[in-house]
């Protein structure tokens, strides 16, 4: 909602705080879960173990995806409390760290389960989806917020997602 209808920061940040959902925000709520769905309903179900690693990789690498956009902040709004501040000022990279290495092996047994090395790929798209968010964001709000967060996880589980479909048919 904020992006869509603020106009300035203090519109877009004022818009985020408020807890009630705006028309966009119906409108993105309702594309991310249909997108989800066709996405998932369009795999085919002869290599299920595939499918099964994929739906583990999902929220994996959407909440890593977090981690990271929160290391790489500043938290948008200074002044203000929101319930992303304390995560975005507290993560160190001490816990990037060990949140990529949790990742890594995660992945790592996967792939030798799946034999599908295409898997890493779908890391890399993580790390752009995060690279191009936390910048759009800086430039708009000078940082990012709980909301940001939020996006940024639910757009790399649709990359991750989409990117499995096409490894899938690619490898």
């Amino acid at each position: 909602d904020g992006f869509y209808a603020g106009r300035t920061k203090k519109e877009i940040l004022k818009i985020m705080r408020d807890p009630y959902i705006g028309v966009m925000g119906v409108v993105g709520l309702v594309f991310i879960l249909l997108l989800k769905w066709s996405v998932l309903a369009s795999f085919p179900l002869d290599n299920v173990s595939y499918f099964n690693i994929i739906l583990i990789l999902i929220p994996v690498f959407g909440r890593w995806a977090m981690v990271m956009a929160a290391r790489m902040g500043p938290y948008a709004s200074v002044a203000q409390k929101g319930t992303g501040k304390v995560f975005v000022e507290n993560i160190s990279a001490k816990e990037l760290f060990i949140a990529t290495l949790i990742v890594f092996a995660i992945t790592l047994i996967l792939s030798l389960l799946s034999f599908y090395s295409g898997i890493y790929l779908l890391m890399c798209a993580s790390f752009i989806v995060v690279l191009v968010m936390v910048k759009v964001s800086r430039k708009i709000l000078g940082g990012i917020t709980g909301d940001i967060l939020g996006a940024i996880n639910e757009i790399t589980e649709i990359t991750v997602l989409f990117g499995a479909y096409l490894i899938y048919f690619i490898i």
